[in-house]
């Protein structure tokens, strides 16, 4: 275990530790910045929404704790948040989870790498079942290269591009 890996674990176990009830630690990642350790960690509540208010007070109660351990000696930042809308699907869990929720995939079934969107259908021992564009499909486990949700937000249509301020801005201008 390398030194990063050992001082990962400990962060995810302090802040395991000082979650409120029903909060899990999702993920850890620390890197080193200008200052020192850069420590992020991912909250998750697999009932509800993670609020402002657990990544606060993970923020405080996980700060006075790394310092007063000294886990990550000197200086360090530390950034809590959720996953959020556009997660990263990490196994059987997640898609179970989210089954009935649009997602984008990175599938390898063949000689180049294919992004697919769909609607995860099913979950099955040998993939997922989607419906995507070109119809329902079936994605072997091994194929799955990488898979995040891809946020639903109402009123708002990717295929729309946004307007282009600067270009109102300067037809005001003309006038």
């Amino acid at each position: 275990m390398t030194l990063v890996e050992g001082l990962r674990e400990e962060v995810q176990a302090l802040a395991a530790a000082v979650a409120p009830a029903g909060v899990e630690v999702w993920d850890v990642v620390l890197t080193r910045g200008r200052r020192g350790w850069l420590a992020r960690v991912l909250l998750d509540r697999p009932a509800a929404a993670v609020t402002v208010e657990d990544c606060a007070a993970v923020n405080a109660r996980l700060r006075a704790r790394l310092e007063l351990e000294g886990t990550l000696a000197g200086d360090f930042d530390l950034e809590v948040s959720s996953p959020g809308l556009d997660r990263r699907l990490r196994g059987r869990d997640d898609f179970v989870r989210f089954r009935g929720c649009l997602a984008r995939f990175k599938v390898s079934e063949g000689l180049r790498p294919e992004a697919v969107v769909g609607r995860i259908v099913g979950v099955e021992d040998e993939g997922l079942t989607l419906d995507a564009a070109a119809g329902r499909r079936l994605v072997a486990w091994d194929a799955v290269a990488e898979a995040k949700l891809e946020p639903e937000l109402p009123g708002f249509d990717k295929k729309t591009p946004a307007p282009n301020k600067n270009r109102a801005r300067r037809r005001k201008s003309r006038r």
